[in-house]
């Protein structure tokens, strides 16, 4: 097999092998179909007269349609995330396009100077 023989089978097989790569990189997978696992901290502002919730307790952040997302500990509301956690919320993660439109949280930070928390998702 000459020079020229074994550049033009190189090249063949070099097309073959760029098409393959593409279309693995275009095909959808297991990695691509799920969403990434970040964590999410949101911070909440704690409403008047409640006490703090408790550090590493559960809570429920419900989408009420109103101007912010409203955070529940047990059944009672104790506060709301702030403007960019309700942003967040809505738009990235859909908390108003599922059935519940909730989703639950863990308080990871509790201050009781600005009556603030964060929670986790």
């Amino acid at each position: 097999m000459g020079e020229g023989e074994r550049q033009k089978r190189s090249k063949q097989f070099k097309h073959k092998e760029d098409q393959v790569a593409i279309a693995e990189m275009e095909a959808e997978d297991l990695i691509s179909q799920r969403a990434s696992d970040t964590v999410v901290q949101l911070e909440c502002e704690l409403l008047r007269d409640i006490n703090p919730p408790s550090l590493n307790g559960r809570v429920l952040l419900l989408d009420l349609k109103k101007d912010l997302v409203s955070v529940f500990s047990g059944q009672t509301q104790i506060g709301w995330a702030l403007d960019s956690g309700t942003r967040l919320l809505r738009e990235q993660l859909g908390i108003g396009n599922s059935k519940s439109r909730s989703l639950h949280a863990t308080v990871t930070e509790v201050s009781e100077l600005d009556r603030r928390f964060v929670v986790q998702l």
